[in-house]
């Protein structure tokens, strides 16, 4: 074992010979969980990143669309669609219902945190219910 200290000279070579066999296995122990926990959450970012889409995909999404047969004189004759969506642009939606969006996505936001939690549910959901 000395010979593996060697190039850490004869300060890591007292400080091992000082260490106790229960520092030593509480080392290699913390070490190996310190792995084992690395390797995990490696794998569940793996799992978790397998679904999401490219990122060069995500600037050049093209949502479908509706089909719009008309007629020579302009004249709306049917629609086709799977999706009815037409893109517009951020800056042709009026201020009033980029807010209505804002407010309906987030209406929870000014509610304070702890009536809003998931963990506080079962709590709620026990006061509420009457007793038997």
């Amino acid at each position: 074992m000395t010979a593996l200290l060697a190039p850490f000279g004869s300060k890591a070579r007292e400080l091992w010979a000082r260490a106790k066999p229960w520092e030593l296995r509480a080392a290699i122990a913390g070490g190996i969980v310190a792995a084992v926990g690395a390797v995990a959450l490696l794998l569940v970012v793996r799992h978790y990143e397998a679904d999401l889409p490219n990122v060069a995909d995500l600037k050049v999404y093209q949502p479908p669309q509706v089909t719009r047969v008309l007629a020579r004189d302009g004249s709306l004759l049917a629609e086709i669609f799977t999706q009815r969506r037409t893109v517009v642009s951020i800056d042709a939606l009026p201020a009033h219902v980029k807010l209505a969006v804002l407010a309906a996505e987030d209406a929870g936001f000014s509610a304070p945190r702890s009536s809003t939690s998931a963990p506080a549910r079962p709590g709620r959901a026990a006061r509420r219910s009457p007793s038997r």
